[in-house]
């Protein structure tokens, strides 16, 4: 049985620090645990909160919807069905961040914790469906970008996310398997846009990568092309429109295909050193 005080604290400054701000106080909090008084020690606030933003803040985005959301004008979807588990439970969630944000799901399986076991079958489903299903793909984005502390984080939350799922599998519940959406897109059609492209390519559940804005500064860098400011999509869409204009496309496909053998590259060292397969093999 899960230890209702321990891991529900635990989930607890883990949403915090998912969704910051980083303070002194969340820091002492925070050093109970080894791994993250590791990443802590020697390091001041202000260095450990902009190695936060650079990577939860413009990197990496800590959304289901951004990470298992099929179309880039659908991510509403993940945030919509968690918000029906909220009202279930009578979870009032955060309203600073997104209702599929990494910290509001672990807000609510501190609250199911705090309910006992009357609220197992909830805890599977935030943990089956709504937790574990894009945490491979979120740690590799994030270990991508760098920084210790915010990959500390994201290690502890793995580790107290899987074992809370051990301990259910325990009491009965079955792991299960899932699938991603079939890539939609066909480079052959004529109809088919650089607009097209860019929206296929931010979404990780079609093209099975997440690239962050450091991945596609990057790319561009290597492509000798420029990508401009914004959202990932205008980057994007920018980088290629420019690639095309110069006529270095292949400099930059070049670029994106090296990021993702690496990204697959990274998911199999996971797997291999004890990742249920089952969680990397869709990515």
């Amino acid at each position: 049985m899960v230890d209702p005080v321990g891991v529900g604290s635990a989930y607890r400054v883990l949403a915090e620090l998912l969704s910051g701000p980083v303070t002194k106080q969340l820091l002492e909090r925070a050093s109970y645990s080894p791994l993250l008084a590791r990443n802590i020690a020697g390091v001041g606030v202000d260095e450990l909160a902009a190695q936060h933003h650079q990577a939860f803040g413009w990197a990496v985005f800590a959304q289901q919807g951004v990470f298992m959301d099929a179309g880039t004008w659908e991510m509403a979807h993940s945030s919509r069905c968690l918000m029906r588990v909220y009202a279930d439970i009578a979870y009032q969630c955060s309203e600073d961040v997104p209702a599929d944000h990494l910290s509001n799901i672990l807000g609510a399986l501190a609250h199911c914790v705090s309910l006992g076991a009357r609220t197992e079958e909830v805890q599977w489903d935030l943990l089956s469906h709504h937790a574990m299903r894009w945490m491979p793909a979120l740690v590799s984005a994030v270990q991508r970008v760098g920084n210790r502390f915010p990959s500390a984080i994201l290690e502890q939350t793995e580790d107290l996310l899987r074992y809370h799922l051990e301990e259910l599998t325990k009491r009965g519940w079955e792991p299960e398997s899932f699938q991603l959406p079939a890539p939609a897109i066909d480079l052959d059609d004529s109809e088919t846009t650089l607009g097209d492209i860019a929206d296929f390519l931010v979404c990780p559940a079609r093209c099975g990568i997440f690239l962050s804005r450091l991945d596609i500064r990057e790319a561009v860098r290597v492509a000798l092309c420029s990508s401009g400011f914004g959202p990932r999509r205008t980057m994007l869409l920018a980088s290629i429109r420019t690639a095309v204009k110069h006529e270095r496309l292949n400099l930059l496909v070049g670029a994106i295909d090296d990021r993702y053998r690496q990204w697959i590259s990274a998911l199999e060292r996971r797997a291999a050193d004890g990742l249920d397969r089952r969680l990397v093999e869709p990515w």
